[in-house]
């Protein structure tokens, strides 16, 4: 009896080594195997992700040009860079309707030039806005998200979520400050259809 319980108790020592190693050993190789997991995944999550940017950069070669970015963005942050990202959009979009319609100039930066509509063009402004561009200052902060709102307006947004709403901008022709009979409303500005 004796042979068997010094037998049951070193294989019950052997087994516990064995699970011991085991406890000591895998994690390090488990995190080895999650980390080359990981890195696979991410590798096929970053390739996807490129592809899908160089898909969005084809669209937006064909859509509109690096000058409409510019000016547009740079229009954006001389009226709204103090309004909510819905009034950044916003202005784009009045843009964009106005380089659709018949009574506007057909380019984004005709429109935003034509004669008594933009007064920071008239102000000058809008020239100083151009040469930061240049710079690279729309890369960071507040006239980053000019340029988003650009881009958004230059790919065809035509609608805001505001307030909990998606609010249709697509006929909005006119924005201002104040706007006599205004029927909307987006921070700081007035929109209207007509003027």
């Amino acid at each position: 009896m004796d042979l068997k319980l010094n037998i049951l108790h070193k294989m019950l020592i052997w087994v516990m080594a064995v699970v011991l190693m085991t406890v000591t050993v895998n994690p390090a190789i488990m995190v080895r195997a999650a980390e080359d997991d990981s890195a696979e995944q991410q590798t096929d999550s970053e390739q996807a992700e490129q592809e899908e940017e160089e898909d969005e950069d084809e669209e937006e070669e064909a859509s509109y040009s690096a000058r409409d970015l510019k000016v547009m963005s740079c229009i954006i942050y001389c009226e709204a860079n103090n309004q909510s990202n819905a009034g950044k959009i916003a202005v784009g979009i009045v843009v964009m309707n106005r380089v659709n319609s018949d009574d506007f100039p057909n380019t984004v930066e005709g429109v935003i030039r034509q004669k008594s509509q933009f007064s920071p063009v008239r102000q000058g402004k809008f020239a100083r806005e151009l040469k930061k561009y240049a710079k690279g200052s729309y890369d960071k902060g507040v006239r980053k998200t000019c340029k988003e709102a650009a881009i958004k307006a230059l790919e065809g947004r035509d609608y805001v979520k505001y307030k909990g709403k998606k609010i249709d901008m697509s006929k909005y022709l006119f924005f201002s400050q104040h706007l006599r009979n205004a029927k909307l409303r987006i921070g700081g500005h007035d929109f209207k259809v007509k003027y």
